[in-house]
């Protein structure tokens, strides 16, 4: 993946999206790079929508029940009803719709997956700190790569 670090303008993006209909919450100051289908996957398996509000949340578990595990989605009922903090890790006004990465321990990152133009591309909200010591080991740690492990073979 950090052969592939480069960032793409969000203005290509947003032309791209229009040409295809789509409307995706982007990150806000952040970058936005394209990665291999194998990391891509790897991903999008480990994220989540984020929801707007709580209201918008309810919804979607009713709606979509099948989206959560039964504990998940139980425990997320429980934490609606008595109001939990956990709930912080479901809600994002700013970019609802869009698909969280999580790190290791499940919990919500700064990145997000798209898939863009049949291309999954990450992109990461915020600006002006370490790509290194924040976002890339926790991609490497869900993606579950060792290259450290191949580097003295």
């Amino acid at each position: 993946m950090a052969h592939e670090f480069y960032a793409i303008p969000q203005e290509w993006v947003h032309i791209i999206l229009e040409h295809e209909h789509q409307c995706e919450p982007l990150p806000m100051w952040g970058w936005m790079w394209p990665v291999d289908d194998f990391i891509g996957c790897k991903l999008w398996g480990n994220s989540r929508v984020m929801y707007a509000d709580v209201d918008e949340l309810r919804a979607n578990l009713k709606n979509n029940p099948g989206d959560y595990t039964d504990g998940e989605r139980a425990d997320l009922e429980k934490a609606i009803k008595y109001n939990w903090p956990m709930l912080e890790q479901y809600i994002d006004e700013e970019m609802s719709g869009a698909r969280c990465i999580l790190n290791e321990s499940g919990y919500t990152t700064a990145a997000y997956i798209y898939v863009i133009a049949d291309e999954y591309v990450v992109g990461v909200n915020g600006a002006g700190w370490n790509f290194y010591d924040g976002v890339w080991d926790r991609l490497y740690d869900v993606c579950g790569i060792h290259w450290h492990e191949y580097a003295n073979a």
